[in-house]
């Protein structure tokens, strides 16, 4: 077995991930983002939530360099968020750091199951409004 050397210089004091990651371009879901000087400050996040009943499961499905990128890839139910269970999801703008306190949401979704469909496979996510239960919650994704 060999072993594999790796040796970054990060500075000690940094402000931002754009002073330790380098430039790149991202194309995911026909949105492209291009971070010069390195990436950029904010994330979307991409979670799913079971609420039923005061029980409340999440599961954060990942992110994306822009809030388009995000709303695409709920509005499409990409790898399947809602896995015949999720009756929830959102989308948060998250700040670079360590237990990101200024995490936003940026839209509420609930599931619009296929009336047609009994097994509730079928569906669509809908935007709509923050539900009571999840008032004075933040950071769903990280954190």
């Amino acid at each position: 077995m060999s072993k594999v050397k790796f040796s970054a210089k990060i500075p000690l004091k940094y402000q931002t991930v754009k002073d330790i990651v380098p430039s790149y371009k991202m194309t995911y879901l026909g949105s492209t983002a291009t971070y010069n000087g390195g990436c950029s400050d904010v994330i979307y996040t991409v979670t799913s939530i079971f609420h039923k009943e005061g029980r409340r499961e999440s599961r954060s499905w990942g992110w994306m360099p822009t809030l388009k990128g995000a709303q695409t890839a709920v509005r499409k139910n990409s790898a399947d968020m809602h896995e015949c269970m999720y009756n929830y999801c959102l989308i948060e703008q998250v700040p670079a750091g360590i237990i990101p306190i200024g995490a936003k949401v940026m839209g509420w979704y609930k599931w619009d199951p296929d009336p047609k469909d009994k097994d509730n496979f079928r569906g669509k996510w809908k935007r709509c409004p923050e539900p009571e239960w999840s008032k004075n919650t933040f950071g769903w994704s990280l954190g």
